[in-house]
């Protein structure tokens, strides 16, 4: 694996589309920021590291009903293009939505960056419901 962040997000995505609980999936220090991230958002209602040897992390998903809140993400940066964007530039989804931005001042959302007047790499695009 090469892109271990575009690889969560991708975990989370099938298992919202197939309504899956909980994920499993490697243990970064960026997966682990994002995971945060979400969890405060009320995308993830769990984060858990895994004791042992194993480095990695369970996730739960949050759920509506019977309809997990997650419906769809987009991933901008990958290993080959990475998209960085100043301040005046960031993308804000249209509708529930947010997206996901790694700056000098850790991972947060757009809208955030925006606040704070601050760049990065944009890393995702939540679609949320």
């Amino acid at each position: 694996m090469n892109y271990l962040i575009g690889d969560f997000l991708i975990r989370l995505k099938n298992a919202a589309r197939v309504q899956r609980a909980e994920v499993k999936a490697p243990l970064t220090r960026l997966n682990l920021a994002v995971a945060k991230l979400l969890q405060t958002k009320g995308v993830l209602t769990k984060v858990e590291v895994q004791k042992g040897g194993s480095k990695m992390m369970k996730v739960a998903l949050s759920f509506t009903g019977h309809q997990p809140v997650l419906r769809d993400v987009r991933l901008f940066s990958k290993p080959g293009r990475r998209y960085y964007s100043g301040t005046n530039r960031l993308p804000f989804p249209s509708g529930k939505g947010m997206v996901i931005i790694s700056t000098s001042h850790g991972v947060m959302t757009a809208a955030k960056a925006k606040k704070l007047n601050i760049g990065g790499e944009i890393i995702a695009a939540l679609l949320l419901r």
